[in-house]
């Protein structure tokens, strides 16, 4: 998996550390390194391709290395503990993270992480949801729809479908 922040004893269980997304990434190793499945490793990293193509949001996004995978694959520990801090976070048993290899990751828009005040990060969101959708990607993990913003709760949730038994 991705490599980890340093664990001071007492605190939350490691986080890899962000990946930023690049088209020329080969889809095995970044899906052995996340503990993704390899169809959305491939996906994810179309996404990117599609992203960084389009022109409005290559402009919102300013910057090719901006879209980062942050979560892929999660323990049982990590999802238990990111659901007590409030973090939206599915059952162990429905989560997308928590099957091996996942099939769910969370990606991050450096500097454009708060779409409920920010017009601009809102509208990166709102196209990126779009062209993930557009490629077969379930964008915000079946979570409920904001209506003041039409994102997803969990809008920086993206996956292959809910978890099947």
């Amino acid at each position: 998996m991705g490599s980890v922040a340093g664990n001071p004893q007492g605190t939350a269980p490691l986080m890899p550390l962000p990946e930023a997304l690049r088209f020329d990434m080969d889809p095995c190793e970044f899906a052995e390194r996340w503990g993704i499945r390899i169809d959305l490793a491939g996906l994810l990293i179309l996404l990117s391709r599609i992203a960084l193509q389009d022109p409005e949001l290559k402009q919102l996004l300013r910057a090719v290395d901006l879209l980062k995978i942050i979560s892929g694959f999660r323990t049982k520990e990590l999802q238990e503990s990111l659901g007590r801090t409030g973090r939206p976070t599915a059952p162990d048993d429905k989560s997308t993270h928590r099957s091996c290899p996942a099939t769910g990751a969370d990606l991050r828009l450096e500097g454009l992480m708060d779409p409920d005040n920010d017009p601009i990060a809102r509208k990166a969101w709102l196209k990126l949801g779009a062209l993930a959708q557009s490629i077969g990607l379930r964008w915000g993990g079946g979570s409920r729809i904001k209506p003041e913003t039409g994102l997803p709760v969990d809008f920086n949730h993206f996956d292959m479908g809910p978890r099947t038994p």
